[in-house]
């Protein structure tokens, strides 16, 4: 029987040119993020952990929904976006084996306990993992901080007077956020799912940027692209009927996560509702009709979305 890694949350594990950090719930391509859902990344580290050896269905269920009752095609659907995320079967490669009937098997080599090497693009920061909805930081709080997404996804948002959420802004892997004109934050920030961030005191901003032009010119890219989606959002909201709103968020959102055609929506549809001015209704309600027309594609587990027609879409978004 092959070996099993023993506190594979306590260790760095290498495959291919992955990196995969259990306690932080954060996967490396090459030192640099990947995007990947946290379900996904449950079964990532169920596989690791054994290497070489079968791990059923049921397992994988018992682990990842402990105390819920879920059909086997949620573990296809999270295996299916596990795989992309690892271009699995590209240029030859393998990570994953599916035994039909049965279950899987990681069959690419591990390495334990690989020093991580210094990076000269980024500043050695805090990580801080944060449970599905946890709060990081409230609006009106100092802002002490800025941050980093390393996994997963945030949104900062404001409660208005009436009660509503407004959200301004989801924040994926890679992007920075929480830097404040002001002293205080703006907004207030949680994790749409399980989520890892790495903080940096605001007050050392100028000499990290300084030490390291690389992270500067992060820092500036993000702060730019952040304006050019606020800028975009303000016109989004005032001017376009929801058939348009979904369009545009979901050409956006495929641009943000290297153009690809299929998404795994991170946030729930009254997210996406708050983000956008609309109902949760009204957004499942587009959906199904883009769908209808051919433009997208839904799965059945309903947060994969498939851009099946991307010039469609485009001219909803002119």
């Amino acid at each position: 029987m092959p070996d099993r890694i023993a506190n594979c949350a306590n260790k760095q594990l290498s495959f291919g040119p992955f990196r995969l950090l259990p306690y932080q719930r954060l996967l490396l391509l090459r030192d640099k993020p990947v995007p990947l859902g946290s379900r996904a990344l449950d079964i990532l580290m169920a596989l690791v952990e054994r290497p070489g050896e079968l791990i059923t269905k049921d397992e994988l269920m018992s682990r990842i929904w402990p105390d819920t009752t879920v059909d086997t095609a949620n573990v296809t659907v999270h295996m299916a976006a596990l795989r992309r995320a690892l271009g699995d079967g590209s240029e030859g490669q393998r990570y994953v084996a599916t035994v039909p009937g049965r279950g899987y098997i990681f069959v690419a080599s591990v390495a334990v306990d690989v020093p991580l090497p210094p990076s000269p693009d980024q500043p050695h920061g805090i990580a801080v993992r944060l449970a599905k909805g946890e709060e990081l930081f409230g609006e009106g709080e100092p802002a002490e901080h800025f941050y980093k997404v390393a996994a997963g996804t945030l949104r900062t948002y404001k409660v208005l007077s009436d009660g509503r959420r407004q959200i301004d802004a989801f924040h994926l892997a890679g992007d920075i956020f929480g830097i404040e004109a002001g002293s205080e934050h703006r907004f207030s920030a949680e994790a749409v799912n399980g989520a890892t961030v790495i903080a940096w005191r605001r007050s050392h901003l100028d000499r990290l940027t300084r030490q390291h032009p690389a992270f500067a010119e992060q820092v500036m890219a993000s702060m730019i692209d952040s304006l050019e989606r606020a800028h975009d959002h303000m016109l989004l909201l005032g001017r376009k009927k929801a058939p348009e709103k979904i369009a545009t968020f979901l050409l956006q959102l495929a641009e943000r996560v290297d153009e690809s055609n299929e998404l795994e929506l991170p946030m729930h549809r009254s997210d996406i509702a708050d983000h956008l001015g609309l109902t949760a209704e009204t957004v499942s309600r587009t959906l199904t009709e883009l769908s209808r027309q051919g433009l997208i594609k839904l799965a059945a587990s309903g947060r994969s979305v498939v851009l099946a027609n991307k010039p469609g879409l485009q001219v909803l978004n002119a």
